[in-house]
């Protein structure tokens, strides 16, 4: 019965030598204890990203106010020292005396693979917005990638900036990138073939300085041979200017090819409206230079020259 005495005495004592070494671990057990392997989900890294999980939020609310600069990029790991730590706290003493803070601390950045569902909706989404989402059966199966895509946002927002077709890959190429990541660089994606997509075209030959109407446009499928640019012009952008160039029937249109219509040209008779306070008179002037919608120009009369205002082919206006 002694000896059970004796054991029981001597168990209880190394108990009491133990704690107190507990105790001191990392500055004290009764503090909260800072995460040996932390994980950063911003740019900037806080205090708040060392907590466990489990700190109050009003503890993690004052943390998130001590900076460490930048977190480390994905597959990269940051090392902090207790020192470290505790140099960032010298101005928040009674927050280090919360704390337990561990020898090293080993930060990484989350970061989650992109996937193909992902990639293939930015893909649709871009073909949807050119009118090209029924030309083409793409599925994520089909997508081809140089590499593995990293993230570190649930949502990256994922954009298509550029559609390419490369002849020597025999790929069209869509460049994307992230919106909402900015640790992602623009990358790649490859999809084999070519697509299709709806452009204006010319229904017929046009002559250099015809001002064109809706009529001598189309909306054709064609096929993506080179870079597919992001600016091409709606019917309602170019009806009612001018050709600058000769444009063949089947030709895709482009912004370039058009310009103002020259609505008044120089010694082509025109019809000016004068409009005074109490009268309304009209007559046939000859145009000094040319104009386009809305330009101020000089035309005269055998007696007289007037400034007025292009306000329609071969029609112009001027108040006395």
């Amino acid at each position: 019965m002694q000896s059970i005495k004796s054991i029981a005495i001597l168990a209880f004592a190394n108990l009491l030598l133990v704690a107190p070494l507990s105790a001191q671990a990392w500055n004290g057990a009764s503090r909260l204890a800072l995460q040996t392997e932390a994980q950063a989900y911003s740019p900037s890294l806080t205090l708040a990203d060392l907590l466990p999980r489990s700190a109050p939020e009003a503890l993690r609310a004052r943390c998130a106010q001590i900076s460490f600069g930048e977190s480390p990029q994905p597959g990269e790991t940051r090392r902090l020292t207790r020192q470290e730590v505790l140099n960032r706290l010298v101005s928040a003493p009674d927050l280090a005396q919360e704390l337990a803070i561990p020898p090293v601390i080993l930060v990484t950045r989350f970061s989650r693979p992109l996937t193909r569902i992902e990639l293939l909706q930015a893909i649709q989404t871009a073909l949807q917005q050119r009118g090209a989402g029924g030309l083409n059966s793409i599925h994520s199966s089909d997508l081809e990638l140089p590499m593995p895509i990293r993230v570190t946002q649930d949502d990256p927002g994922l954009e298509v900036t550029t559609i390419e077709y490369d002849p020597f890959r025999q790929e069209t190429c869509f460049r994307m990138r992230a919106t909402k990541d900015a640790s992602l660089v623009p990358f790649a994606v490859y999809v084999r073939g070519k697509i299709k997509v709806p452009l204006l075209v010319a229904r017929h030959d046009l002559p250099t300085g015809q001002i064109v109407t809706s009529d001598d446009f189309q909306m054709t499928p064609r096929e993506v041979t080179g870079l597919l640019p992001n600016n091409l012009p709606t019917l309602s952008e170019i009806t009612g200017l001018a050709t600058r160039q000769v444009i063949r029937e089947g030709q895709v249109i482009y912004g370039s090819m058009f310009g103002p219509a020259m609505l008044v040209r120089t010694g082509r008779p025109a019809e000016l409206i004068l409009q005074g306070a109490r009268f309304r008179a009209t007559l046939i002037v000859i145009p000094m230079q040319p104009g386009t919608m809305g330009q101020e120009v000089r035309a005269r009369t055998k007696d007289r020259i007037y400034q007025a205002r292009v306000v329609g082919r071969d029609q112009l206006y001027a108040a006395l």
